[in-house]
């Protein structure tokens, strides 16, 4: 019987061929009739450095996008800036969001993921205070920072939890309701405001916290009125108010509800000259904006202004926004508070992980938030030492600024 294969050149070269075959290609990435490994090129990105992520849990569609929009939109421009300096310890910063819908549960879901899927180093929170009361315990059980730039319920801060995980920059309804309540007492000399809220817990907890402000300056509320989602006819809210003898309003409502507010002090016969106006911040939005010189003259607190002259950094995000996102001017920032507050926020927290033993613990990085050494110039304010273990708000009152409504643009009042 022949052999399978001829003993001569030919099968000492077939041999040679099914040898290098059986071990497959090189661990260079070469392969047979290739230069050998120590030729061949490193995998691209084998050097980059990998990213460090930071979520975003917010509302990015339904009724409360524009806020979720506008945090994206500062945490982005202050990602661009840090990771241009060269990042967090030469890693860059990435972005990732999820979309909460204002559905606590599915807020709840998403920090998880972002921590536990993505491996967050922190984790923004959206708008609407009963989604980020809801997602406290998560960021607890995970021990990550729950950075708030926007949710004002006050004891989403200041609450009994040691440590705490949330911190906030942004305004909060106890600071908001006592620069309210000045500013009525102080600036318009009025003494007899009514309070209008929403007919649910927010509400009630604004008409307990506004009317404890109002008496520490001196001031009662002629009347609180509080009104259900999507009601129309205010015309006995107003009745009563003015039986009462109101001399002014204070909204503490959603901007929808405001701006039906407003609707019905015209159709009343009223305006914002003879029945000032004052509004918390969640009154301030796309709603009031679209009703033209309707809100002229109305007030309301905000956390920081793009019209009127910036500060440094307010030139760098405001034309670093129009760049990015399109527009002309300070008018075509959406929501501006939001960016504003985000933008301070990612850089306080950039400086955190700089800061931080390890910047991927959470423990770590409150731990640094709680004690940084670097101050940041922000557009709100000059953050030294903005927390502390004992308090996680990084604004006061005395941070805040009164901006007044012209002909659809929200102007600081002078």
């Amino acid at each position: 019987m022949r052999a399978p294969w001829r003993r001569g050149a030919a099968g000492l070269l077939a041999l040679l061929v099914l040898a290098l075959v059986a071990c497959g290609p090189s661990s260079g990435g070469g392969s047979v009739g290739t230069a050998p490994p120590t030729a061949t090129a490193a995998p691209s990105g084998a050097d980059e450095p990998r990213p460090l992520p930071v979520g975003l849990d917010a509302a990015m569609t339904g009724g409360g996008s524009a806020a979720g929009q506008a945090i994206q939109r500062g945490i982005e421009l202050a990602i661009d800036e840090i990771n241009g300096q060269g990042g967090i310890h030469e890693r860059p910063l990435t972005l990732v969001v999820r979309d909460d819908q204002g559905d606590p549960a599915r807020g709840v879901a998403n920090v998880h993921e972002l921590v536990e899927g993505q491996h967050a180093v922190a984790v923004f929170a959206g708008g609407p205070s009963p989604v980020v009361l809801a997602e406290l315990d998560a960021a607890q059980q995970l021990a990550v920072p729950l950075v708030v730039p926007w949710a004002t319920a006050t004891r989403i801060v200041q609450n009994d939890r040691k440590p705490s995980f949330a911190f906030r920059i942004a305004a909060n309804d106890r600071a908001v309701a006592q620069r309210l309540a000045t500013y009525l007492a102080r600036e318009l000399g009025r003494q007899r405001p009514a309070l209008f809220v929403t007919d649910d817990a927010q509400g009630a907890a604004n008409a307990e916290t506004i009317s404890q402000a109002l008496a520490e300056a001196g001031l009662r509320p002629a009347a609180v009125e509080r009104l259900g989602p999507g009601e129309s006819d205010l015309a006995p809210q107003f009745a009563h108010a003015r039986d009462a003898g109101f001399d002014s309003l204070l909204l503490a409502t959603d901007d929808a509800t405001g701006a039906q507010v407003l609707r019905a002090l015209t159709a009343l016969g009223l305006d914002t000259k003879t029945a000032p106006v004052v509004t918390h911040p969640s009154v301030a939005g796309p709603a009031l904006a679209q009703l033209g010189d309707a809100a002229n003259d109305v007030r309301t607190v905000q956390t920081y202004s793009f019209f009127g002259e910036q500060n440094i950094p307010g030139k760098r995000v405001l034309s670093g926004y129009l760049r990015k996102y399109g527009g002309k001017g300070p008018a075509d920032l959406a929501a501006p508070t939001g960016v504003a507050d985000a933008f301070d926020a990612l850089h306080v927290l950039a400086r955190a992980l700089r800061e931080a033993s390890d910047p991927t613990s959470g423990d770590a990085v409150r731990h640094a938030l709680e004690n940084l050494q670097t101050p940041y110039e922000g557009l709100i304010k000059t953050y030294q030492h903005p927390f502390t273990a004992d308090n996680h708000e990084a604004l006061t009152a005395d941070d805040y600024l009164v901006a007044v409504w012209k002909d659809g643009e929200l102007l600081p009042d002078r």
